[in-house]
């Protein structure tokens, strides 16, 4: 091959650099993620060597994966500092040098979203601004946006969130860039997701879907199933929901995407949570909950499974370490609405009381949004729910009830079912622990039957366990 007679050839290593570039970045685009790692750090390293800032730069974009191939939750120092290092190297003279220099800013803000650094990626964002301003061109505001998004995580950023993603796709559109469209539209779904515009996210995902399959872009194909298995999960249909769960996850393995797992593993969890959930589920939940320290929502989620099953005192192990150690210890990202609802679940599952004041104070403020992690990739309810529960825990009866009422009608309009039954179980709880039994048996009764015409049989059957007897006739 030419790059194998080129290796013979030390007067030739900058076509060989030039090669390995083009081989990483249609590796990269048909799902071969693995090679393209390989030959993309052997073009870096050729780069550094010939001390030629321009190929280096486009070494570090080749090698550092895109949207669709980076690892949710893991964060890759290695890869920051050649980003670092092209950026340093680089001094832009024209319009393609800036253009550049934007690309690997967008590039590093990905880079480092799961490191925590919030400030380094706001200074990505800062800088990717000017060159992108420099450059003048799509492509390179295009790149500036991608910083940008990832500077606005969390869930009070979700307005800005769409309207970042409406001119990424706006831009890509205008300069033909279709994996930059498809990750604007990934962006455009999740924040209106956050925001219970399901319908608008109905028809993003059939758009999403007709432009992947136009573009033949591999590493999206897999996404379209994967957001239809959620809004089947989302609205009750769970033998659905598990099929197209087993369709994306063949997918998804065929091109090396590990993302494909995070997805997978959280629909088969939730979906066993409303049937069949045990103690077998553990195991896998910690083990991710190790792998992904950065992903937070991982540990929670692992409160909540020993919450789910009985384990109650290894759940409140855990989140009494957590609630010590604090709250401002998790990262303000798309994933932190998830993980406090997850916490406060959990504490109203097992009675920890103690905890609910510092979690209702942490989600109060995001009272109209709704619960989802990763990019959208599952629905976790109306923040209203989550506070409901907390509220009554310390006997706020007026704010509980108040919170119960706008989650059902958000839930309802949604027409999220299993959340439907879900927030009718907290009114429940609700209204036995303020005296009201008859308005409690009404509750659990009405929630049973819903619970049992989609298959919940699990709070259904907790419902019955917990419904109060009727008063005997005098």
């Amino acid at each position: 091959t030419a790059l194998e007679l080129l290796a013979h050839e030390p007067g030739e290593r900058m076509a060989r650099c030039d090669l390995l570039i083009a081989l990483t970045e249609s590796e990269a685009r048909s799902g071969q993620r693995a090679a393209a790692a390989e030959h993309g750090w052997q073009a870096a390293e050729i780069a550094q060597v010939l001390d030629t800032p321009e190929r280096l730069a486009k070494a570090a974009l080749a090698v550092s994966p895109g949207f669709f191939a980076l690892e949710t939750g893991v964060f890759d120092p290695r890869l920051a500092s050649l980003l670092e290092l092209a950026l340093a190297h680089l001094e832009p003279v024209d319009r393609d040098g800036h253009e550049l220099r934007a690309g690997l800013l967008g590039r590093l803000a990905l880079c480092l979203y799961w490191s925590g650094r919030r400030d380094q990626i706001e200074h990505a964002r800062d800088r990717g601004r000017v060159a992108a301003a420099r450059a003048g061109t799509n492509e390179a505001a295009g790149h500036s946006l991608v910083a940008q998004h990832a500077a606005h995580g969390g869930p009070d950023g979700a307005p800005r969130r769409l309207m970042i993603a409406d001119t990424i796709v706006d831009h890509a559109q205008r300069c033909a860039n279709a994996e930059q469209a498809l990750m604007g539209r990934v962006f455009r779904m999740t924040a209106l997701l956050e925001l219970g515009r399901t319908g608008e996210f109905d028809r993003d995902l059939s758009r999403f879907e007709q432009d992947a399959e136009r573009h033949r872009q591999p590493q999206s194909f897999w996404y379209v199933r994967m957001y239809r298995a959620m809004r089947a999960l989302m609205s009750g249909q769970f033998e659905e929901s598990d099929r197209l769960a087993r369709e994306y996850l063949a997918f998804g393995q065929r091109i090396e995407d590990k993302n494909v797992f995070h997805c997978f593993a959280t629909h088969s969890l939730l979906s066993k949570a409303e049937k069949t959930l045990g103690d077998e589920v553990t195991p896998a939940v910690e083990a991710h909950a190790r792998r992904y320290p950065e992903y937070p929502t991982w540990q929670a989620g692992l409160i909540w499974v020993c919450a789910e099953t009985g384990r109650t005192e290894q759940a409140e192990r855990l989140l009494d370490e957590i609630m010590d150690r604090g709250l401002d210890n998790f990262p303000f990202d798309i994933n932190w609405l998830a993980t406090m609802s997850l916490f406060a679940n959990s504490a109203w599952l097992i009675g920890a009381k103690r905890h609910a004041p510092a979690l209702y104070a942490r989600l109060s403020p995001y009272a109209d949004r709704f619960v989802t992690s990763g990019f959208g990739m599952v629905y976790f309810g109306s923040v209203e729910g989550y506070l409901g529960r907390l509220a009554a825990m310390t006997g706020r009866r007026d704010e509980a009830f108040g919170h119960f009422e706008r989650a059902l009608a958000a839930e309802r309009r949604l027409e999220a079912r299993p959340w439907v039954v879900r927030t009718q179980e907290g009114l429940h709880d609700a209204l036995r622990r303020f005296g009201d039994a008859e308005g409690a048996r009404a509750t659990a009764r009405e929630a049973v039957h819903a619970a049992e015409s989609i298959g919940m049989t699990r709070v259904a059957s907790r419902l019955r366990r917990s419904m109060p007897e009727p008063r005997p006739q005098p």
